[in-house]
C-alpha cells in the first residue's frame, strides 16, 4: 500500500447517502473477475466508501447491514431492534440477486 491515503472530509462525504453495488476490482486480486461487494454513495459518483470483499452471501450481507444503518443514521431515524435490522438486510441482499 503506498504511503499515500485516501481522506474524506466531513463536507465532501460524510453527509452523503449510500447504496451497495457489485463490481470488478480495478486493483490487483488473485481473480479479477470475482466482482466486489462495495458501499459507495448513492448518487452513483463511484466514490467508494467501504469494499467488503469479493462477492459472497456474507459479503452482501455485511454490506447492507452497514449501509442500512448508514443511511438511518444520517436520516435521523431510530435505529430499530436488532431483529428489524437484519430482516432489512436480507431484504437489501434479496434486491441484489442473493
Amino acid at each position: 500500500m503506498s504511503k499515500e491515503q485516501l481522506v474524506v472530509g466531513p463536507v465532501e462525504f460524510t453527509r452523503k447517502r449510500l447504496k451497495v453495488t457489485l463490481r470488478k476490482p480495478n486493483w490487483p486480486v488473485p481473480d479479477p473477475d470475482i466482482p466486489y461487494v462495495i458501499a459507495e454513495d448513492e448518487e452513483g459518483s463511484g466514490v467508494g466508501v467501504a469494499i467488503f470483499g469479493p462477492e459472497t452471501p456474507a459479503a452482501r450481507a455485511d454490506a447492507a447491514r452497514m449501509v442500512l444503518l448508514w443511511n438511518m443514521a444520517l436520516d435521523g431515524e431510530v435505529l430499530p431492534p436488532a431483529s428489524d435490522l437484519l430482516r432489512s438486510a436480507q431484504e437489501l441482499v434479496r434486491e441484489l440477486g442473493g
